[in-house]
């Protein structure tokens, strides 16, 4: 086996060190690049569960897939979405794998969210007076 392959077969079976490779590719990614995956991630209703089942405590993957009725690999997928967004964390203890919430990824999602907001609340204001303005027409 050429060594270069060699190689790539030890990076890849050491968990520790194929978690730093993915955070130094998070790393060069842009922000917009990371907000494009954090808002894929949270497209997916099952996504959004584990989100919010992880925001209480950190949970092994069988006690995460519980509740959904799909096949292990496909929560494995959902899993490596979430973390590929840097929502959340996977640590191995033995055959154990745990998750944690990592919610920094979130608050660029919500930033990008709250600029927006402000053009929501001109046009609700907006609106709101519009039908003010109606009503008053109604009324006389």
């Amino acid at each position: 086996m050429p060594k270069f392959c060699y190689a790539v077969v030890l990076t890849v079976s050491n968990p520790d060190t194929f978690s730093h490779m993915a955070n130094n590719l998070l790393d060069k990614q842009t922000d917009e690049e990371k907000l494009t995956l954090v808002f894929k991630a949270l497209s997916d209703p099952t996504r959004r569960a584990i989100l919010k089942r992880l925001a209480h405590q950190p949970m092994s993957v069988g006690e995460l897939s519980e509740p959904f009725k799909m096949a292990k690999p496909t929560i494995s997928k959902h899993l490596k979405v979430l973390e590929r967004a840097d929502l959340l964390e996977r640590n191995i203890d033995g055959r154990v794998h745990f998750c944690h919430l990592r919610p920094k990824s979130l608050s660029a999602a919500t930033q990008w969210l709250l600029y927006y907001e402000q053009f929501w609340s001109e046009k609700f204001d907006s609106l709101e007076t519009h039908l003010a303005n109606l009503d008053d027409g109604d009324n006389k």
